[in-house]
């Protein structure tokens, strides 16, 4: 089977946002686990012409894939449901395996609702083609399950994303206590992350924020928060500053409310997987899907809210702290090199 093993390669690009740097991490591990890629999709062409001819000619080679094949897909396929359907026929008609590496559930998150019908569709289809799923965590399996139809026997849990980047050097800094400064990175536009504006116009008397990502809106109600910039994804943990990584979503502090806050419940979010490369303690809602990953592995504390987030962290032992970073050494280590996502792979057979 080892020469018989392909994946579905993504062209992407170096955007300063997660969703292209987890895409293309997982490239780079399928393809260091003896899967050979299938190049579907080019970012960038000539013309618009030249880009649909590309497209084409790269999904006529997916008829020529050897019987008996097994072929990885991350999910969502960045194209319209035309293309699972034609996977679907491949399957049957050269028996391949099809393996679906979940990224996100769309429609379980609802956040495009101008086009939640092809949303649902690109999900159903997922379900009805693939032989295994690898999905994120504990709770996810239990919602493909419970609310898909799938069998326990086809899912396959992959716990923790991967982050792929250089080594992290200790930074003896990150281990004072006093002016805490907690790390909020990712999308920072106020339409999706409100509660970080709400959050910074508190008068914390311990703590404040460094924030990094695309999107900043510089509040004039800003008492606590200092925005750092926004870098490439691969850079980024090495331009991390502060003692915490928050996770955390929606527009709410009191708790993570609403689709997009509640979808935490379910996946994982990559900026867990950031800060565990970079070595950053983790605080994170107390009923996000890998709050239990946090507390078992003890990397981190989680909260019920923000509003007694000073508390919290005030609360942390210095023994407790060395004890987060002695943790996420180990931990650094293996998202770094593509652990996670490799022993995934390993019991598909």
């Amino acid at each position: 089977m080892k020469n018989k093993r392909y994946y579905l390669h993504v062209c992407g690009t170096k955007d300063k946002h997660a969703g292209s740097k987890a895409v293309n991490d997982c490239q780079i591990i399928l393809k260091d686990n003896g899967y050979k890629p299938i190049i579907i999709y080019k970012a960038k062409h000539k013309s618009e012409l030249g880009l649909k001819i590309d497209r084409y000619l790269r999904y006529i080679r997916m008829y020529f894939i050897p019987k008996n094949s097994e072929l990885v897909i991350q999910h969502p396929l960045p194209l319209p449901p035309f293309y699972l359907k034609m996977l679907g026929f491949i399957k049957e008609k050269h028996n391949i395996k099809l393996i679906f590496l979940i990224h996100d559930i769309d429609s379980l998150r609802r956040i495009r609702l101008d086009d939640l019908e092809m949303v649902k569709l690109r999900d159903e289809l997922m379900y009805k083609y693939a032989e295994i799923i690898i999905a994120h965590n504990e709770k996810m399996k239990q919602y493909l399950i419970e609310k898909c139809g799938i069998r326990e026997k086809n899912i396959i849990k992959l716990e923790l994303f991967d982050y792929i980047c250089d080594d992290i050097s200790e930074n003896d800094s990150d281990n004072t206590h006093g002016n805490t400064r907690v790390i909020i990175a990712g999308n920072l536009l106020k339409e999706k992350t409100g509660y970080i504006y709400k959050l910074i116009s508190k008068d914390f008397k311990s703590i404040g924020f460094n924030l990094y990502g695309v999107g900043w809106n510089d509040s004039s109600d800003n008492k606590c928060g200092k925005y750092m910039g926004a870098y490439n994804p691969d850079e980024l943990p090495l331009k991390l500053e502060g003692m915490y990584g928050l996770v955390w979503d929606g527009k709410e502090i009191d708790s993570c409310k609403g689709t997009v806050g509640e979808y935490l419940q379910y996946n994982n979010p990559h900026k867990v997987s950031l800060y565990v490369a970079a070595q950053k303690p983790i605080i994170i809602w107390e009923k996000a899907a890998l709050a239990s990953f946090v507390k078992e592995n003890k990397i981190g504390i989680t909260v019920k809210s923000l509003e007694n987030l000073e508390d919290a962290i005030n609360n942390v032992t210095e023994d407790q702290y060395k004890e987060f970073k002695k943790n996420l050494k180990i931990l650094s280590s293996n998202v770094r090199t593509g652990q996670y996502l490799s022993k995934a792979l390993s019991r598909l057979n």
